[in-house]
């Protein structure tokens, strides 16, 4: 089977934020981020309480809507951070071969992909697995790294996810 594809920057951005939203340290580091900073500043107007002699359920009432706010929107200001970052990080350095036209063949012992900067063969035992979300399949190689094609741009997803999910579990 040959698939000929172009990875763009918001296919890049998607694996990155698919990748931190399924993982277990993403997952881990978005609840921690989420809930640590309102119970640190839920805690902290307590001790201003005390401190300042102000009036306890003043302070309680500020911190609890702003940790309610927080815990709200928190997760839309981690995922656009993501973005930004890994906007950022294309654009530094050599990345030469990670976006635009790719070619990838895949044959009875593995995957070839092409770009016009080099190649890259893997067998079918240094796959680990295929995950996919709505728009893309993610071939995974290790545990952060996967081949990104995009299901806008081939049309045999059935028979793509069907023969190496096949050839991943055979081996």
């Amino acid at each position: 089977m040959e698939i000929s594809y172009n990875l763009t920057e918001d296919d890049y951005i998607s694996f990155n934020l698919y990748h931190m939203n399924n993982s277990k340290t993403g997952i881990r580091a978005l609840r921690i981020q989420r809930f640590l900073l309102p119970v640190f500043i839920i805690a902290l107007s307590y001790f201003m309480t005390l401190i300042l002699d102000t009036s306890l359920s003043a302070m309680l009432v500020t911190s609890l809507l702003f940790s309610i706010v927080w815990i709200i929107f928190y997760p839309k200001y981690f995922t656009r951070t993501i973005a930004k970052n890994v906007k950022k990080m294309l654009k530094e350095g050599d990345n030469k071969g990670i976006l635009g036209d790719q070619h990838m063949s895949i044959k009875e012992d593995g995957i070839v992909v092409t770009t016009k900067f080099g190649e890259t063969k893997v067998s079918w035992e240094g796959l680990k697995t295929l995950k996919e979300d709505d728009n893309n399949f993610y071939l995974y190689v290790g545990a952060m790294n996967a081949y990104l094609i995009p299901k806008r741009q081939i049309a045999v997803s059935n028979e793509l996810r069907t023969y190496i999910n096949s050839k991943i579990e055979y081996n």
